[in-house]
């Protein structure tokens, strides 16, 4: 594809959707019609799995799908880009082992010895890292995601959370990238881009996220690109595609700029 400027997005060659397990909200569905037998037994059997599904198992997910990328297709340079969790992940990434503790209810924590090569592979278990990360109203705080939101939806947002990281603020500040004890420079060595992107129509997830993301990435001697004029709601830059290929179009840009 070729966008009316040019962009270089003949460099692209191939796009890959990675999958991960999710972890349940905690609604039973109790009063909820789901069909015949069988939908409801399939139902009730996923959400059982999903209640089983907690952190680090969704990093651990996509960890695992890029090193299956980067073993059957040969990918050695890649962007990576993540929308709201997935945001979360993609910095989760960087942080090495560090994003792998396991909560404090699941045993004791391992210690972070992960770190990246200059080829930008991690030690530890020889993930690649990306050339550059785009992230769209990513989450980066989970205690700060809380506490934020209105009492209307603090119950939601709290099921949400503790869902997936546990009932314990530590561990919810152990897995935010805005929290990482870490340097990310020192992980991710090189030149490489990070973009935060938002729309200020998002109503789910406010600007403070990307705000404390940039404080940590600068304090860090990482100059993120800060795109806070997207519009839409949460989800619609994900599912247009038009904001997010502009982004893609422009890190590109600032890839090839700096390699000049």
């Amino acid at each position: 594809m070729r966008s009316r400027k040019g962009a270089p997005f003949d460099q692209i060659r191939g796009f890959a959707t990675m999958d991960y397990r999710l972890s349940d909200l905690g609604d039973d569905g109790q009063g909820q019609d789901n069909g015949n037998k069988q939908d409801r037994r399939h139902d009730l059997n996923r959400r059982q799995s999903q209640r089983r599904v907690r952190h680090p198992d969704h990093i651990n997910d996509v960890r695992s799908a890029i090193q299956s990328l980067a073993q059957r297709m040969q990918m050695d340079k890649y962007i990576l880009i993540g929308h709201s969790a997935g945001g979360t992940m993609a910095m989760q990434l960087l942080m090495g082992d560090a994003a792998l503790q396991r909560l404090s209810d699941q045993g004791r924590r391992q210690l972070s010895t992960c770190q990246a090569s200059r080829n930008g592979t991690a030690n530890s278990n020889q993930t690649p890292l990306p050339d550059a990360v785009i992230t769209t109203a990513g989450i980066f705080d989970l205690p700060l995601l809380v506490d934020e939101i209105g009492p209307e939806s603090k119950q939601f947002y709290t099921n949400f959370v503790t869902q997936a990281f546990g009932s314990r603020r530590a561990d919810w500040t152990q897995a935010s990238p805005a929290n990482f004890a870490g340097n990310y420079k020192q992980m991710w060595p090189g030149n490489n881009v990070v973009m935060l992107a938002r729309s200020q129509q998002d109503t789910l997830i406010d600007a403070s996220q990307l705000d404390a993301m940039e404080k940590k990435l600068i304090a860090d001697g990482i100059t993120p690109t800060v795109v806070k004029n997207l519009t839409g709601q949460h989800d619609v830059v994900w599912q247009s595609g038009v904001q997010l290929a502009n982004l893609v179009e422009q890190t590109l840009g600032e890839l090839n700029a700096r390699s000049t």
